[in-house]
């Protein structure tokens, strides 16, 4: 009995260790960029910020839980960076391929916002009575900035 307990506990203390965390990566195209902390090739995101290419305006996106939003709600969106609030009314909306539902919020490139998310290590964000914190330290706004001009993202 006990070499089966020994093997449970060696088993249930390696399972974390194959799990992949998530990171920033970010992903172009001719017509959007994408800056998204998830898991890579999975549809594990936690925050994700994307534009249309030459637009000025940006999306941030934050899935949430079915219980807290539904398709064509528009909740509130509360963002805490470096001591600083931010509110928005989001739209929701559910993704037919992963069936994940997500709040975005929409904001324009030179917005105090933007300004905040660029210069934080941290951004928490509340929908309703779920509240997520993401780290932003490692999260590459350069090529995101200059993918959505238009310019390349190297």
């Amino acid at each position: 009995m006990r070499p089966v307990l020994i093997a449970l506990v060696l088993v249930a203390l390696a399972v974390p260790a194959l799990a992949q965390e998530r990171q920033w990566s970010i992903d172009t195209s001719d017509k959007q960029a994408f800056l998204v902390f998830g898991v890579p090739d999975t549809a594990d995101v936690g925050l994700s910020f994307w534009c249309d290419v030459g637009a000025p305006s940006l999306s941030m996106f934050v899935p949430v839980s079915e219980a807290t939003a539904k398709p064509g709600q528009h909740p509130q969106v509360t963002a805490m960076l470096s001591g600083r609030t931010f509110n928005f009314k989001s739209d929701v909306e559910k993704d037919q391929a992963s069936g994940l539902v997500n709040v975005e919020v929409h904001f324009d490139q030179n917005a105090a916002f933007y300004k905040a998310v660029m210069a934080s290590n941290t951004i928490s964000v509340t929908v309703k009575s779920e509240k997520k914190s993401y780290p932003l330290g490692d999260a590459d706004f350069d090529s995101l900035n200059r993918a959505c001009k238009g310019e390349e993202a190297n």
